[in-house]
């Protein structure tokens, strides 16, 4: 995301190039200024606008992305389209990752293309079997915008590929990868990491998120789904 957030704001900084330098000659012209000199202090001037464009839209993108996203713990309601242990039938208690210290919880989001969750449960059933339930879900713009994201996040997942197409549990496709599993229903993809889980339970996951997915009708302001 921060790639092409940089890439987007060179390529428009790099549109105001032309804009630039019609506004120095006419200036130029104003003053019947001409000649080698005047040619660089304008080349000058135009690298400093650009960079003096590039630092502020990068402060507005980092602004932004500051206010579009929010951490909060993992206290699943109507609004949230992803899965606790709970809704597979677990019963047991969350723990600490045990990896680390970090607690359960989830980072949401929005951007122009899509609505996104990152959540993570760190959770030991009561008969002692500890789990792992990573959660990336997106809920793209339109269809077609996901299938544009969908090959990005096979590719930038270290734990993916190479991958084995599916289909059923009520999703448009679903991708096994070497610990990810990658669903995919209409505008919708969820990078999933459900470790822990048996083949059984997995299967059963992928149901109920087809559901919840299906059932999921919250739209923020900002970003248009069609």
């Amino acid at each position: 995301m921060v790639l092409a957030a940089a890439a987007l704001l060179l390529a428009v900084c790099a549109g105001m190039q032309p804009i630039l330098r019609v506004s120095f000659a006419l200036r130029r012209l104003r003053r019947g200024v001409c000649g080698k000199a005047s040619a660089s202090c304008s080349a000058v001037r135009i690298w400093i606008y650009r960079a003096a464009c590039l630092g502020t839209l990068l402060l507005l993108f980092c602004a932004a992305a500051a206010v579009s996203s929010e951490e909060s713990g993992l206290l699943r309601t109507a609004d949230d389209p992803y899965l606790l242990a709970e809704d597979l039938g677990l019963q047991g208690e969350r723990i600490v990752s045990p990896a680390g210290n970090a607690q359960s919880s989830c980072l949401e989001g929005t951007s122009p293309w899509a609505l996104w969750w990152d959540a993570a449960e760190y959770f030991r059933t009561d008969k002692g079997r500890e789990l792992t339930l990573y959660q990336e879900i997106y809920r793209c713009a339109s269809q077609e915008t996901a299938k544009v994201l969908l090959p990005h996040i096979m590719d930038s997942d270290i734990f993916g590929g190479p991958y084995e197409k599916s289909n059923g549990y009520g999703m448009d496709a679903v991708y096994y990868g070497k610990v990810s599993v990658i669903a995919v229903k209409g505008e919708w993809i969820g990078n999933l990491k459900l470790l822990g889980l048996s083949e059984e339970e997995t299967q059963e996951a992928l149901k109920r998120l087809a559901d919840l997915w299906e059932s999921f009708s919250y739209v923020p302001y900002g970003i248009a789904l069609h």
